[in-house]
């Protein structure tokens, strides 16, 4: 485990391999300030969701990485192939930093601007396909599932005093874990999107 202080990673140890105390304890003392601060503001990402399992202790939440290898896949003969589509929208990335995100985004401003009707074509359909499949990959809530670590982290950060600004969550998961969860906890959940039955 490495530490972070005095902005520099450290290792957990001293010379002599005992814990060091002291740094944990700062760390510690930091994050306490921060949830006590007037205005909590936090944004979650990547990784608030890799814990949750289903009955069999399967990961039910993607990485990037499984967005990208989900979404690149032919399913079909007439699913453009993912060489053609990065050619047409000149992404390039180096082997292993693929980013569906910024695939698509490529895609998406391509469309705009692609004149040759054929190239089109295969862009618009590539990216109905893979936010199809993005979409069926991170809607994995049900009524059953449990929401422990986002219901605790929820009811931990709105335990504030009544007298200090409402904590604010943003998160960039394409997951619903922190909305089925604040709604489980009766938080008030604003999520940028209308209500709509699937």
């Amino acid at each position: 485990m490495y530490l972070y202080n005095n902005r520099e990673w450290c290792k957990d140890t001293d010379g002599d391999n005992k814990p060091v105390v002291a740094i944990k304890h700062k760390i510690d003392s930091a994050l306490i300030d921060l949830v006590n601060c007037e205005n909590l503001i936090i944004l979650t990402g990547l990784g608030t969701s890799l814990h949750v399992l289903d009955d069999q202790g399967n990961r039910l939440a993607p990485t990037m990485w499984n967005l990208w290898e989900e979404a690149v896949k032919r399913e079909s003969p007439e699913d453009p192939v993912i060489h053609e589509i990065l050619d047409i929208v000149n992404y390039h990335p180096e082997a292993g930093k693929e980013n569906i995100e910024t695939l698509l985004s490529h895609c998406k401003l391509a469309v705009d601007y692609l004149s040759d009707e054929v190239q089109k074509d295969k862009v618009e359909r590539f990216v109905a396909k893979a936010e199809k499949t993005i979409h069926s990959m991170v809607d994995f809530i049900t009524p059953d599932i449990m929401l422990d670590v986002h219901s605790d982290f929820l009811r931990r950060v709105a335990r504030r005093a009544n007298r200090k600004v409402r904590t604010k969550i943003f998160t960039t998961n394409y997951d619903k874990c922190f909305e089925a969860a604040g709604g489980k906890g009766g938080y008030v959940v604003i999520d940028g999107f209308r209500r709509f039955s699937r």
